[in-house]
Order: structure tokens, then sequence, then C-alpha cells
């Protein structure tokens, strides 16, 4: 009954069948890792709940046998899903700082209000920040407004990954080497004693963090919302980096081709002018390539050696001798 639902997209009733599947999959192992699968699954695809989506993963992983199909594809997932959160969560803060800016004065006050209303509601029923974006009640993470991991901000790190690329063009299939950038990616600790339903409250006192005030909380909510040209483009730039880095978590951590090019294409759709055009169309045309696409493979590349031929993106594809070169 769940996959009707689901395939109806009766998201709810699936969920609530699913759950009805673990519940009574006393002697099926398999069967109820399928069903934590769907959760999961449909926790991290409809309802963009990644905390609870690797929950139910990590309940998937513990009920699966390693030898499953797709085991260590949900064992990827499972391990590095806090970086699509966390960047996700960094849009949905983007978007209602953006969406808040919109609003005439008074409209805007009303909404802040009502937001310092909800976090304060928060920090009462919730002991636990689970929302890396806002730790401790920092409306923006700083560091994200001055500094990034993502490659766009960092030459040197283009460079290397260009480089580590092209070090090895040639050797093998073109499908089989083409990164462009190396990704450190934090792993979460899959605890083989943990209790493996994540619908379970479990009777352990978190600690308690400090909060700020809702008179502060409210100051940091004001201070963040772009309501100049300026802090708009910042903001603009913080999103743009936000799903820069999922596309790219979905391209070299899951090898996800597919939904790697359809977060590159809504990134162009959403910001069509922007300073990182060279990577994403040398990005699209190396997915579109491997995936065997080779129209749309072409277009990325014509736009690459049209607009930006002295870049080294458009030099990579015009010698294949360029990664050597830069390596002596």
């Amino acid at each position: 009954m769940g996959e009707t639902a689901l395939a109806s997209q009766k998201i709810d009733p699936a969920i609530a069948n699913y759950k009805l599947s673990v519940k009574n999959s006393t002697r099926n192992q398999k069967q109820k890792g399928l069903s934590y699968l769907r959760l999961a699954d449909i926790n991290f695809k409809y309802k963009t709940d990644y905390i609870q989506a690797k929950k139910y993963y990590d309940s998937t992983l513990l009920n699966l046998s390693p030898v499953y199909p797709g085991y260590q594809q949900i064992l990827k997932k499972a391990n590095n899903l806090q970086l699509l959160a966390s960047r996700f969560q960094i849009i949905a803060q983007q978007d209602t700082l953006q969406a808040l800016a919109k609003l005439p004065e008074a409209e805007r006050t009303a909404r802040i209000n009502l937001l310092v209303d909800q976090q304060v509601i928060r920090q009462e029923n919730a002991p636990v920040e689970v929302n890396p974006t806002i730790n401790n009640g920092n409306v923006i993470n700083s560091a994200s407004r001055t500094s990034s991991s993502f490659y766009f901000y960092n030459p040197e790190a283009v460079n290397q990954g260009l480089v580590s690329f092209l070090s090895v063009w040639g050797k093998r299939r073109l499908e089989d080497n083409w990164r462009i950038s190396s990704r450190t990616i934090a792993t979460v600790n899959n605890n083989p004693n943990s209790v493996s339903d994540p619908d379970v409250v479990q009777n352990v006192q978190a600690p308690l963090l400090s909060a700020p005030g809702a008179a502060t909380f409210k100051q940091q909510l004001v201070n963040s919302i772009p309501v100049t040209p300026a802090l708009l483009q910042q903001s603009n730039q913080i999103i743009l980096n936000a799903y820069a880095d999922i596309a790219g978590f979905y391209r070299d951590i899951l090898g996800d081709n597919p939904e790697s090019i359809n977060t590159y294409e809504y990134l162009l759709k959403r910001f069509p002018e922007n300073n990182n055009l060279p990577v994403i169309y040398y990005s699209l045309y190396r997915l579109y390539t491997d995936e065997h696409n080779q129209p749309q493979a072409e277009k990325y590349r014509d736009l690459l050696l049209k607009n930006y031929p002295q870049t080294q993106y458009a030099k990579a594809i015009l010698d294949p001798e360029y990664g050597k070169k830069m390596l002596t």
C-alpha cells in the first residue's frame, strides 16, 4: 500500500503505510530495511527533512545486508548527508531573508516577530540545536559570508583540482576521470549498537546549549536581511555557492550524474548571469559527455569556448596536453 500511495504522490499516507510495515516486519529484516529506505527517500526528496532522512538511512543500513544492491550508495548518502542538509538549510535561510526584504516594512516587522516567537518556542522545547546554519542563535553563519571551502572562492583549489584531472586525462577512458575538485566530506559515525528505529524516543538527556534572548535573535535577524543591492548580491552568491556544492556532492560523492545535472541546470536558470559560468559550463560538458548526451555536451562546450576561450577549462578541452604542461 505504501508503494501505491507513493506512486500516486500521496506522501503522508505512504509514510503511514511504510511505518506500519516497519512495525509489522518483526521477522523479515530485509522488508523492514526496505521500508526504512522508502521512509528515508521520502524525507530526503519530498519532505526535505535531512536530519530525519539521515536517521532512516542509518536504520536502513542496520537492517539490510551489506551485499544488498545499492548498499554502498545508501551508505555514502547516510554518511555525507550532513553536507546536503547544511547547504539546503543555507538556501532556505537566504530565500527566507530575501522574501522578508521584499515585504512592506509593516508586514516585514510582523513576520520578523513571528519568526522570533517561533525561535523562542524551539529553544524552550528542543534543548539541542540541530540546525548547523543557526548555531547558538546566529541567524547567519558568519563564515558563509566571508569564506568558503567551495572552489569558486578558492583559485588554488580550482588549479589543484584541474591539474589532478588533467594529469590522468588521456590515460584512461574519458568517463573514468574528470573530477574538477576534491572534496573532503565529514562522515558521521555509524554506531551498530544504536537503536535502529528513528521514531523511537531515546531516553537520553541531551546537554543544554546556550541560546540568545529574543531581543538578540531579533536584532541578528534584522541585520541579516538583504535590504540593499550589495547585500542582495551577497545573499545570491551564498545561494549559488550552496547549489554548486550540492551539484558537486551528487557528482563526486554519490556518483549521481543526472541529479548533478539537474542542480547545475537549475542554478543556471536561477542565476543566468554569474561569475562562475566557465566552471559550470565545463562541469555540464563533462557530465553530459559521461551520460552520452552529445548534443547537450556540445552545447556547453561551445558556450565555454565561445565566451571564455582564455580560461583553463577551455584550454583543457582544446589541448589534451594542457595538464602535462601545467605539471611541468
